[in-house]
C-alpha cells in the first residue's frame, strides 16, 4: 500500500503556474462567487484566495446572501462576469437551494474554469476532451504519474454528483475502462475492482476490508465532521493490502485547485 502524497505533486504544478506566469503575466482577476455561508464552502475558497495571492493570481471574492431573492442573485452574479476585468471564475457548490441552479447558466463560456456551465457541460458529454474540469484532469494526472493503464480497467465510482461522478465516469468510459456507477452503495458490501473513485461524499463510507487486494483507491469525499475534513473511506480501518491510495484530506483535492489555475491561466 502507498498514499499519494498530492501535497508534493501540487509544489510541483505551482511551479508549472509560475513559470507560465513569468512568460505570461496577467492583469485580469479570477471571480470566486461564494452564495451563503456553507462552512465546508467557505474552507475552500479560503483555500483558493491563499494560494492565488501566494503565486500572484489576481483573485476577487463575491460573498452573496442566500438571504435575497434568487433573480437579484442572478443579477448580481451575470454582473461580475460581464465585467471585463474578470477573465475567469467558478461559482462554488454546492447552491443553497435548487432554485438557484439556473444561475450556472449565466458562466460564459470562456470563463468557465471549472467546467459547470450547461454549454461547457454539453460540450464535455459529446465527447470533446479538449477542455477538462479541474476534477477530471486530477484525476488524469493520478492516472499519469502513477503509470496506471485504464484499458480494461475494473473501476467502479461510488457518487454520482454533478461535479465528480457523472464527469469522472464519462471521462473512463472513453479511455475502455470497464467503469461501474454506484449511487447506493452501503457499508459493508464487497467491491471487486482494480480502481475505486469515491464521490459520495459521506464519511468514512468504505472500508479496506471490503475492498479487493491491490485496488487503487482516488477519494474525492470531502465532508466537515467536526471542523475536520473527511473523506469516504475510512483512513482507520484496514488498508495495507490496496494499491495507490489518494486520501482525502491530501490527496487531489491539492490538485483540482491547481488545475483550476491551469484553466483560469489557459494551459
Amino acid at each position: 500500500m502507498e498514499f499519494f502524497n498530492g501535497k508534493k505533486y501540487a509544489e510541483l504544478l505551482d511551479e508549472k503556474i509560475r513559470k507560465h506566469l513569468a512568460s505570461n503575466p496577467i492583469n485580469k482577476s479570477l471571480a470566486i462567487i461564494l452564495i451563503g455561508s456553507d462552512p465546508a464552502s467557505e474552507k475552500y475558497v479560503g483555500i483558493k484566495e491563499r494560494l492565488c495571492n501566494r503565486l500572484g493570481i489576481p483573485i476577487e471574492v463575491h460573498r452573496i446572501s442566500e438571504d435575497i431573492a434568487d433573480k437579484d442573485i442572478f443579477t448580481q452574479v451575470e454582473n461580475i462576469f460581464i465585467n471585463d476585468n474578470v477573465s475567469g471564475g467558478i461559482i462554488q457548490l454546492p447552491l443553497p437551494r435548487e432554485t438557484l441552479n439556473k444561475v450556472l447558466e449565466l458562466i460564459p463560456l470562456d470563463k468557465d474554469v471549472d467546467l459547470i456551465s450547461p454549454k461547457a457541460q454539453e460540450i464535455y458529454y459529446s465527447g470533446n476532451f479538449a477542455r477538462l474540469s479541474p476534477v477530471v484532469r486530477a484525476l488524469e494526472y493520478f492516472l499519469d504519474v502513477n503509470k496506471i493503464d485504464t484499458d480494461g480497467l475494473d473501476t467502479c465510482v461510488i457518487g454520482d454528483g454533478y461535479l465528480v461522478g457523472k464527469p469522472v465516469v464519462h471521462y473512463l468510459k472513453q479511455k475502455n475502462t470497464n467503469v461501474n456507477l454506484l449511487s447506493d452503495y452501503r457499508i459493508g458490501c464487497e467491491l471487486n475492482y482494480q480502481l475505486l473513485v469515491l464521490s459520495a461524499g459521506n464519511p468514512s463510507l468504505v472500508k479496506g476490508q471490503n475492498v479487493v487486494k491491490g485496488c487503487h483507491i482516488l477519494d474525492y469525499g470531502s465532508s466537515v465532521v467536526s471542523g475536520k475534513v473527511k473523506g469516504d473511506l475510512d483512513l482507520d480501518s484496514e488498508l495495507d493490502h490496496l494499491g495507490i491510495i489518494s486520501p482525502s484530506p491530501g490527496g487531489l483535492g491539492p490538485l483540482v485547485t491547481r488545475f483550476l489555475l491551469f484553466n483560469f491561466l489557459k494551459f
